[in-house]
């Protein structure tokens, strides 16, 4: 009788089983197992003993039955440790019973236990080795631990060996392949899967994720893309699209992702960052420094970093100390901070301050290429110009790139230049040359400072096959021709010069000057006038101008001119001796006049007038000057000039 009521109950679960109603398919079955319990058997250590011998293999099989239905029906509920208890109880009963092995992995994995699940897919495997799921959730266990070329050979053999293929098995495989490094042959397994399931978002995120491994950006935002078409609020693929704009720069693409980002996690401060960061590359230093202060508070003390930074491009230099000084308290060895704060420090001309913090930049990072640079440059500004060279020298010791050694030997050889040891600069120049940096120009203008004016034509020669369109190197070569005395050839490249820039008041006065020097006055008086209507300031060439009309005996204008140059700078030495020279004619008129008292007011005053000349080109130390107004005195005393001859007998001047 009990036998039969044990039958029908487990009908009875089997069938509710069946249609899926599993509390009662589990009511129906725990029935059984209370009967076993209360009337037919009693326990002797753990072991089921029946009375009945006959019926023992029957009991034990449908007993087992009744445990394993009851684990499927708590699997089914999601009671996935009650279904393990269950299938243990199975095995307990009957250690053949291979189906439990397979059902119990499956618990296993849903409870995260994927080592344990792995060994009873393993034999469950073993058994029945056409089981095709169960190589599938093992090769997600293998996966879960990080195994993932176990994981790779079993999609190998689901792949492989079975005539019906998910393609979802593809993506794994993919997966652990990405996992491996492998992100190559990583793509072409996400290739058939996204051909195959198209509309699969994560297909594509993962994708993505391989190819900005690849450093292929354009790829990579273009499946972020997609799996943003497919699911509009996936943040992490807005997140990692906007880190593969920043990486091809597309900085303002990024912003956009990073307020997409903002907008679906107003809370998400990490993107906040990152938004700044992106608008300080942009050089939009007050937005980047609203978001900086906005996560203040943020754990992440490079927010105070950048903040110095874009403090340092503001200008804003005491805000920028400021914020070096929160960074550097915490991270007190982190060598760019030091080095922008130094450069902060040298915008406040606190240069001696500037050089402490380069000097533990350079503690800190001892090929900090820059930080030698901005030291030097801080000692040039306190007129350490020795204590700079040697700055370059370490830097030059310390740096193996010939483009970087190239650019410090340009640096040192400006600092020559700055000291006026046109030799060493262009030693400096020269060796940057041999490394790659064509600064001819550079060199060009150092052996023009040093006389070596021929030299300086060749190199000037060179600098123009490189750029064509430079209008200074044409004007600094036509400053070489007209210092050789060569003024056809300095005109051709000052007209050149004017040509591609014809704002520049320098060259016009210049082409005077060698206009003047072949006797094409009018040309040069147009130049000259050309130069004063650029530079309203320009004392020489009022001068010349001033000559211009003595030449033509327009006294007033010269006299105009002469004042005019004066009156810009009152330490130019010439105009002095031109104002003497037109006194001293206009005596002349007066004296065939016959008045006398006018002729001899006017000699004094032109003798005053060449004293003064003198004295101020004294005072200048100007050789040039000297010899142009003793020049100058002497020619006049052959028309005998009286103020002149005084004059030179006065400074005891032969004439």
């Amino acid at each position: 009788m009990i036998k039969k009521e044990i039958q029908q109950l487990f009908e009875l679960g089997k069938n509710a089983f069946k249609e899926k109603r599993y509390e009662e398919a589990i009511y129906n079955l725990e029935k059984i197992i209370d009967i076993y319990n209360k009337d037919l058997v009693f326990y002797s250590d753990n072991e089921y003993i029946i009375y009945n011998e006959d019926d023992t293999d029957n009991m034990h099989a449908l007993l087992a039955n009744t445990y394993y239905n009851i684990g499927a029906s708590k699997h089914n509920l999601k009671n996935y440790n009650e279904a393990i208890e269950y299938f243990n109880k199975t095995l307990e009963l009957d250690s053949s019973f291979f189906d439990v092995y397979y059902s119990r992995g499956v618990d296993e994995y849903h409870l995260k236990f994927y080592e344990n699940a792995v060994s009873d897919f393993t034999k469950a495997l073993e058994v029945n080795p056409n089981l095709q799921n169960a190589y599938y959730i093992r090769a997600l266990c293998y996966a879960k631990i990080n195994k993932h070329k176990k994981a790779i050979e079993d999609f190998d053999t689901l792949l492989n060996s079975f005539d019906e293929i998910n393609y979802i098995y593809y993506y794994y495989r993919g997966l652990s392949k990405f996992h491996l490094n492998l992100f190559e042959e990583a793509v072409k397994d996400f290739d058939i899967a996204a051909y195959y399931l198209p509309n699969e978002g994560y297909i594509y995120y993962d994708r993505a994720l391989s190819y900005s491994k690849l450093n292929m950006f354009d790829k990579s935002i273009r499946d972020y893309t997609k799996a943003i078409e497919i699911n509009k609020n996936e943040i992490d693929a807005y997140y990692n699209r906007a880190s593969s704009y920043c990486e091809i720069e597309e900085y303002d693409k990024a912003i956009k992702d990073y307020d997409k980002v903002i907008e679906l996690n107003p809370n998400d401060k990490e993107a906040v960052y990152n938004r700044a960061l992106c608008k300080q590359s942009v050089n939009l230093f007050e937005d980047a420094i609203k978001d900086f202060n906005a996560i203040i508070n943020y754990d992440n003390i490079f927010v105070y970093y950048n903040l110095g930074i874009c403090y340092l491009e503001l200008e804003r230099y005491e805000e920028s100390v400021n914020n070096f000084d929160i960074f550097i308290k915490v991270n007190p060895d982190y060598a760019d901070a030091y080095f922008y704060r130094g450069t902060s420090k040298s915008g406040l001309e606190h240069y001696e301050e500037a050089i402490e913090d380069y000097n533990k930049t350079l503690e800190l990072d001892n090929i900090h290429i820059d930080a030698y640079y901005e030291r030097a440059m801080s000692k040039i500004n306190l007129n350490l110009y020795d204590e700079a060279i040697k700055d370059f020298d370490e830097a030059l010791f310390h740096i193996e790139s010939d483009s970087d050694r190239a650019y410090l030997y340009t640096l040192k050889a400006a600092l020559n230049e700055i000291s006026k040891r046109y030799d060493d600069a262009i030693e400096n120049y020269t060796n940057a040359i041999e490394l790659g940096n064509e600064c001819y120009y550079k060199r060009a203008i150092a052996k023009h400072n040093a006389v070596l004016i021929r030299d300086a034509l060749n190199d000037y020669n060179k600098a123009i096959e490189l750029e064509p369109n430079n209008y200074e190197i044409y004007f600094f070569k036509g400053n070489a021709e007209l210092d050789l005395s060569l003024y056809e050839e300095a005109i051709k490249d000052f007209d050149r010069s004017i040509e591609l820039n014809p704002n520049v008041d320098e060259v016009y006065y210049n082409r005077g000057i060698a206009n003047e020097a072949l006797k094409n006055y009018d040309e040069a008086f147009r130049d000259y006038e050309m130069t004063v209507k650029l530079n309203h300031k320009h004392d020489y060439a009022f001068n010349n101008l001033g000559s211009y009309y003595v030449r033509v005996k327009e006294y007033d204008k010269a006299l105009e001119n002469f004042y005019k140059a004066l009156e810009i700078n009152s330490e130019l030495a010439l105009p002095y001796s031109n104002i003497g020279e037109i006194k001293s004619r206009l005596a002349l008129i007066e004296k065939e006049k016959n008045n006398i008292e006018n002729y001899n007011n006017l000699n004094k005053e032109a003798l005053e007038y060449f004293n003064k000349s003198y004295q101020t080109a004294l005072k200048n130390n100007d050789e040039y000057e000297i010899n142009s107004i003793i020049d100058d005195m002497k020619e006049l005393s052959h028309e005998n000039i009286e103020p002149a001859i005084e004059f030179l007998k006065n400074n005891n001047i032969d004439y």
